[in-house]
């Protein structure tokens, strides 16, 4: 919609982009009429880590846990939760096993409950935080690896999947598998808005964020709120539909692996 030739572009229309648009973008996905670099990119809500974790009783604490012997890891197919454990299988030689054909992510949650299976491909830290405070709590979940471009303050001592790469190249591949947890939550406008229009919109998006009524409102309703620049996204943005053709060929390989 926003790149259809009758949207105004004078900063009207808004859109909260689908998080997976860039790299959809990148490995030449179906249906891609847009360019995402030439969006106008106001800011971005969360930047909350995405987190593979293993259920407390596996005995399963670190990766190198995991290398040593399998853990069996629930997912709704067709997700990040099938491809982040598939890239460390590949790129760092974990032995995850990835069931899938869960319906939802509170399946899989309770299958680990039901020691069906022994962890969560993906889930993030702002989703855990919202609906399962009491294993946080308890200290039920061990997270195991965190898939974004840097660490998360609450989870410090948790080291990001493209720490574990073997070579540069894989640590592009991991980096690129990882970006866009970074603008998960971004809010856009049209091409060629003028830039006066675009940074009044940036200026308003960071206010809007800093704001305490907001925040208030934000975490009453457990809305995490790790907001980016528009800058920032965009920049993002750009380093995915960027990437080299040799890194993003290997992370298309990882991503269609069966």
């Amino acid at each position: 919609y926003l790149a259809s030739p009758g949207t105004p572009h004078d900063g009207t229309t808004l859109e909260i982009l689908l998080q997976n648009m860039p790299v959809h973008q990148a490995t030449g996905g179906q249906g891609t009429a847009f360019d995402v670099k030439a969006f106008g990119w106001i800011g971005n809500t969360t930047a909350s880590p995405n987190l593979i974790s293993a259920w407390h009783t596996t005995g399963i604490r670190t990766v190198q846990d995991a290398v040593a012997r399998e853990l069996i890891i629930g997912s709704p197919a067709a997700t990040a939760g099938v491809i982040y454990p598939t890239a460390m299988n590949i790129l760092v030689g974990t032995k995850f096993k990835v069931v899938v054909g869960y319906r939802s992510g509170t399946e899989v949650n309770l299958a680990m409950e039901r020691e069906e299976v022994g962890g969560r491909g993906s889930n993030s830290w702002a989703s855990w935080k919202a609906t399962k405070p009491e294993w946080i709590r308890e200290r039920k979940l061990n997270h195991l690896v965190q898939v974004a471009l840097k660490r998360d303050p609450e989870l410090s001592d948790v080291p990001l999947m493209y720490e574990f790469a073997k070579t540069q190249q894989d640590a592009d591949v991991l980096r690129f598998l990882s970006a866009d947890v970074a603008i998960s939550r971004a809010i856009v406008t049209t091409p060629d808005v003028p830039p006066q229009r675009l940074n009044a919109l940036r200026a308003a998006f960071n206010a809007m964020v800093r704001d305490p009524e907001f925040l208030a409102a934000a975490e009453k309703s457990n809305i995490d709120i790790s907001a980016t620049t528009g800058e920032a996204a965009q920049q993002v943005a750009v380093g995915i539909v960027t990437a080299s053709p040799a890194v993003i060929a290997k992370a298309m390989l990882i991503m269609q692996a069966k």
